[in-house]
């Protein structure tokens, strides 16, 4: 299974059970100053096998001890069962976790208005890789210190022409990310102006940001159509979706700079009615041939082909008309759009989507024809010696349209006999995963009728796709595991280290692993294809994981890296010297 920095942080955040939502981990701990004890190995005392791991929380910026602070220690194998460890600090910041199964694992600890962190990570680092924690048997690791940051706000307020105040008006912070190949908008936390146009918005770990007002609100326009042929509004009395410093280009939006801790004031919008800007409208019919799927459960989105947004819900949105079917969306400035209507009931969810471009006039005459789509079917074939003991295969096909990346994805089990369907998947194109408990195997091919369907994809076309597929899914894989070291020669403790395979095929991005280093600069990643790869590690500072995620970021590091190849089931062992990226270097 493949696994990048984003992964990594995002799996701690899951297994962290019980813990409100959080910002991305950043924070300051120390690496033990003693050494770590170990108890005799004594076969007739099986509790002499067991481990502990204690330490204690700080504030870093006053050094005072923070109590009720959750510290969670997780499995780093997404394969292991074993639920995570949890407990609180006490009044003295201490916290001690006993009778720990030797093994490896992600810690982490967070509270309410400080910074979630993870073991090994660095001061100030953003969104720095943590390391492993690995425990041997009857290890003590007992005076762990963690430093929190406090966690960042931004605050500002949003007036008009008059310096009235906009009230309810949505205000963002925006991150820019990789999203399947593609730079995005994320969110990172929104807040809805007051009474005065104040808006406070906290919780922010470090980062680059952006901040949009969109003066209509979270609604943005959504809109109930109806039959009424009603004339747009005034563009004169509309204000624009807006970025700071006051400009409704995104590409000339203001990035800020934020610090761990930081309250940066004065994020202030003055806007005006935009004169004279022209905006559109489409117009169409969405026919519901779903049976009995309920009418009122289709929405229709007009989203930008190429935008930025990684969620576009909340604008440029609206329903049929109960009656008629009929849907109207405004607003609309010249550009290209996928028109999309959707249906959310019922087992499944549908879509039918049209390409369509506005120059200078409205777009009438939409069809949308919702369907149950097609039925992929096929069969799993295994290969080796442990892949057919692996249980609960999963099949999944994930759209590769960067443009809805919220929807799209569609999966069925396999059955005791390799046989798996997957229903009514809608039109488009799809990546095809097997998932399972087997942390060896790989998806090694995927054709159907002679068609490589991991080199050309699965695609779907009124409602008709391939059949009979056939998978086959390996455990004929090797490992690669070694150290990581500075230019000093010394271990470094949570660094990125990922395999990309030595080929210029575009698919080799997508075939890429990776981990992180534990505390002493190790590393291992199983279940490896066969191939010639590329490894490489990295260490950052200020830099924001999305990078990792860009296929074409490891390229100019190519002859930093070390080249081997896995053969089977072979094991590659690799002395790895760490390169480190910095701020300057962020591409964001």
């Amino acid at each position: 299974m493949r696994l990048r920095a984003s992964t990594i942080l995002l799996f701690v955040a899951m297994l962290c059970v019980c813990l409100a939502t959080l910002p991305r981990p950043s924070f300051a701990q120390d690496a033990p100053s003693t050494p770590a004890t170990a108890a005799p190995q004594n076969g007739s005392d099986p509790d002499s096998q067991l481990c502990t791991v204690a330490g204690k929380v700080v504030g870093a910026a006053t050094g005072e001890p923070l109590k009720k602070v959750e510290v969670t220690l997780a499995f780093e194998s997404q394969d292991t069962p074993r639920r995570p460890r949890s407990g609180l600090t006490d009044a003295n910041g201490a916290f001690s976790l006993d009778r720990v199964v030797p093994g490896r694992y992600y810690l982490a600890v967070s509270r309410e208005g400080y910074l979630a962190q993870q073991y090994g990570q660095t001061q100030d680092n953003g969104e720095d890789f943590g390391a492993v924690l690995s425990l041997t048997a009857g290890q003590k690791i007992t005076d762990l210190i963690f430093r929190l940051q406090k966690a960042a706000v931004i605050t500002g307020r949003v007036v008009d022409e008059d310096g009235d105040p906009i009230i309810r008006a949505s205000v963002e912070v925006l991150r820019r990310r990789m999203v399947k190949g593609s730079r995005r908008f994320e969110s990172m936390g929104s807040e809805t102006t007051d009474d005065q146009g104040d808006y406070r918005i906290f919780g922010l770990p470090p980062g680059h940001y952006f901040v949009r007002v969109n003066p209509s609100g979270s609604k943005g326009s959504f809109t109930i159509s109806t039959d009424d042929d009603e004339p747009p509004p005034d563009p004169k009395s509309a204000y624009p979706a807006t970025y700071f410093p006051g400009t409704t280009d995104s590409s000339r939006a203001s990035a800020l700079e934020v610090r761990a801790g930081d309250e940066i004031p004065r994020i202030d919008f003055f806007l005006t009615p935009q004169a004279g800007t022209k905006t559109y409208r489409i117009r169409g019919h969405v026919t519901n041939a779903l049976g009995g799927q309920s009418e009122g459960s289709i929405t229709v989105m007009a989203i930008p082909r190429n935008g930025e947004e990684t969620n576009p819900f909340g604008r440029f949105l609206a329903q049929p008309d109960r009656k008629t079917s009929n849907f109207t969306i405004e607003g609309l400035t010249p550009g290209s759009y996928t028109v999309a209507a959707f249906n959310f009931g019922g087992q499944h969810s549908h879509s039918a989507t049209q390409e369509i471009d506005i120059t200078n006039s409205d777009v009438d005459s939409v069809s949308l024809v919702l369907t149950h789509g097609a039925e992929i079917s096929g069969r799993v074939v295994f290969e080796g010696p442990t892949s057919s003991k692996s249980e609960n295969l999963t099949v999944s096909l994930e759209s590769r349209n960067p443009d809805i990346p919220f929807f799209g994805s569609s999966q069925a089990t396999v059955k005791a006999d390799g046989s798996f369907v997957v229903p009514e998947v809608g039109d488009g194109t799809y990546s095809i995963t097997v998932f399972s408990n087997c942390h060896q195997c790989y998806l090694k091919s995927a054709t159907a009728s002679g068609v490589d369907l991991l080199a050309q994809h699965l695609t779907v076309s009124s409602g008709s796709g391939p059949s009979n597929i056939e998978l086959l899914y390996s455990a004929n894989t090797g490992k690669a595991s070694g150290t990581v070291a500075g230019a000093d020669g010394l271990p470094v403790a949570g660094a990125y280290v990922t395999l990309v395979l030595d080929s210029d095929s575009p698919e080799a991005p997508s075939d890429s692993k990776a981990t992180t280093t534990d505390q002493n600069g190790r590393f291992e990643i199983e279940g490896v294809p066969p191939g010639r790869y590329r490894a490489v590690a990295f260490s950052k500072s200020g830099t924001d994981a999305a990078d990792f995620d860009d296929p074409d970021f490891v390229k100019p590091f190519a002859d930093k890296a070390e080249s081997f190849e896995v053969r089977g089931a072979s094991t590659s062992h690799l002395q790895l010297t760490v390169i480190t990226l910095n701020a300057a270097e962020d591409t964001n």
